[in-house]
């Protein structure tokens, strides 16, 4: 039975074109909805409708805009920071702020969490798909019920897979397709996936849980996970040809038995216009047959899923939806974010960690740097020159989050608007953890940090890993 109270239900990525899309859907059936993202400035553009800008890499931002809501719905994929320089890779950056998600709905007891992740085939995943997984798991692991959504290619007006595969349609009249394109899969349309979110946020648990068994899906207790996509199964050859015949355009497809992703990778991105950032991992993914088997979406709408072509039809029709929503100012960030995994010893939490880390620095320079410890904060120095102070934050630290923000020192930039801080966090599987910079603004000129002290920093980080992987594949004996 679907719930009969209006609800109050945040959007993580909610200016995305599937976010907005919901967002009106959620708007027309009562409830209220609240817009968490960094692009938009806090306002009330429609009623029941509020945009709040949040920068979902800060935990603190991330619980103020979920205080008051019911459930939370989670489209974030593959976020990028907002900052001028960062060292991570977008594995490490989507964990953290999934994470970031997760503390923050125990912390204000939001009732579920809604999520669209990928498919998950068998076998060796790609990065793409791992990380997608991981994501999923992450969400699932601090207690809020979760339903994920898992799906292949989301085809709709103002997605960006579906823009590059238009493009690609409309730009070239003959394609030489690798080996890779003869992978299967079944797209999910965007009011078909719209549908299936409106359905994860509104029906009762007892009653998505009776679908997950119907359609033999994933469920735990706490967490269900259904396969979303159209009845019909095709290679990404066929999709082509298919959005080809919707266009009214002539199409010559030959396919040729090679695989090269990386020359895939360049060939999508020069006819498609699209970012370096957006396709590598879309190819990647490619790989695998992303087919929604047990499909789940027939189950949770109630009805027959939209077929290819109506689909493609109303994504060349439709236009992406507007909210008029008030855009935060242009940024003039000048930050650092930097972000590196570690493998945990066995039994210890982030507070260890953050402790060892000030000892090993210490020895690991002996003579050079020298790092005091005075009440938990930390001070890094040089010849007698205080290079970095990093005041402990006992309100915002636990036993799997130790937080330092960085108040002074020669290296760090003074008179910034920013709060940079540094974290030690241990990740919800409790082997690994994450050493993570934030907002971060360096007082040397910009040339020159980026050649010294930000390679120099990325450098120690990977020798502390070093030293953590030492201390738990020895066994760790030593407190």
């Amino acid at each position: 039975m679907e719930i009969q109270r209006p609800l109050t239900i945040a959007i993580a990525g909610g200016s995305g074109f599937a976010g907005k899309a919901l967002a009106v859907e959620l708007l027309n059936r009562g409830h209220r909805v609240r817009i968490l993202a960094r692009s938009v400035a806090n306002g009330n553009p429609r009623p029941n409708l509020e945009t709040r800008q949040c920068d979902v890499f800060s935990l603190k931002q991330v619980d103020e805009a979920l205080a008051g809501c019911d459930r939370a719905v989670y489209l974030i994929h593959s976020m990028l920071p907002n900052n001028r320089m960062t060292q991570a890779n977008f594995e490490d950056l989507d964990v953290l702020v999934a994470d970031n998600f997760a503390r923050a709905c125990r912390k204000n007891k939001i009732e579920r969490i809604v999520y669209i992740g990928g498919i998950i085939p068998p076998g060796e995943l790609s990065q793409h798909l791992r990380s997608r997984l991981e994501v999923e798991q992450t969400l699932a692991a601090y207690g809020t019920p979760l339903v994920a959504l898992r799906a292949g290619l989301v085809i709709g007006a103002g997605g960006s897979s579906y823009r590059i595969l238009a493009r690609l349609v409309k730009r070239l009249p003959v394609m030489v397709c690798p080996a890779w394109t003869r992978s299967r899969s079944n797209p999910v349309g965007l009011d078909d996936a719209t549908a299936a979110l409106v359905a994860g946020c509104e029906r009762s648990w007892k009653e998505l849980q009776t679908f997950c068994a119907n359609t033999t899906g994933t469920a735990h207790e706490n967490y269900l996970a259904f396969n979303i996509g159209t009845r019909r199964v095709v290679s990404y050859v066929e999709l082509m040809q298919t959005a080809a015949r919707v266009y009214n355009r002539r199409l010559a497809v030959l396919t040729v038995p090679v695989n090269s992703y990386a020359l895939s990778k360049l060939w999508v991105r020069f006819f498609s216009g699209a970012s370096k950032t957006l396709v590598e991992p879309l190819v990647e993914s490619l790989k695998h047959d992303m087919v929604a088997e047990p499909n789940g979406l027939p189950e949770l709408l109630g009805r027959e899923p939209q077929t290819l072509e109506l689909m493609l039809e109303q994504a060349e029709a439709s236009k992406p939806v507007n909210l008029m929503m008030p855009r935060a100012g242009a940024s003039t960030d000048r930050s650092v974010r930097s972000v590196q995994r570690l493998n945990v010893p066995q039994g210890r939490d982030a507070d260890w960690i953050a402790r060892r880390y000030g000892i090993w620095l210490g020895r690991f320079f002996r003579g050079l740097i020298t790092v005091t410890m005075r009440q938990r904060n930390l001070v890094f120095a040089a010849n007698g020159i205080e290079l970095l102070r990093l005041d402990y934050s006992a309100e915002r630290s636990d036993r799997t989050r130790a937080l330092y923000y960085i108040t002074g020192g020669a290296l760090a930039r003074k008179h910034t608007s920013l709060s940079g801080r540094l974290e030690f966090r241990l990740l919800a599987s409790g082997s690994q953890a994450l050493a993570a910079i934030h907002d971060f603004e360096p007082a040397l000129p910009w040339p020159i940090y980026t050649n010294s002290q930000a390679p120099f920093h990325a450098w120690v980080m990977g020798r502390f890993r070093d030293y953590l992987k030492g201390r738990r594949h020895k066994g760790d004996i030593q407190p």
